[in-house]
């Protein structure tokens, strides 16, 4: 069976990513700064989430979706490498992350916006 996309679909990837900046901007609410590898561009679409894979304490791969807070470099100019997060820090799932800022690196998946939810 051929392919069932549209004709501007993105496929999804995997980057490991760097944690460019994590501000805090209000009591529960930080805007996290991802920086894709070099010569990796951040190709989405306004509207996308993406998947942050990170390992829990048993070491198991879990996946966390957040909507990607930014527009993309060939909308709006910038860094084409820059992926923009904001996070509520209230969620039992956000904490963990939090939590886990520091240990490794993020992977991150655009997700096609079909499967957005």
């Amino acid at each position: 069976m051929p392919s069932v996309h549209h004709a501007d679909y993105k496929e999804a990837r995997n980057y490991a990513c760097q944690i460019a900046s994590m501000t805090q901007i209000a009591d529960q609410m930080w805007h996290v700064q991802l920086l894709l590898p070099a010569g990796k561009t951040a190709d989405f679409w306004p509207g996308q989430h993406l998947l942050l894979e990170i390992k829990d304490e048993q070491g198991a791969i879990e996946q966390i979706p957040f909507s990607i807070g930014s527009a993309p470099a060939s909308i709006m100019g910038g860094d084409p490498r820059n992926i923009d997060l904001y996070i509520a820090s209230a969620s039992e799932k956000a904490s963990a992350l939090f939590a886990f800022c520091g240990q490794l690196s993020w992977c991150v998946s655009p997700c096609p916006w079909e499967s957005a939810f």
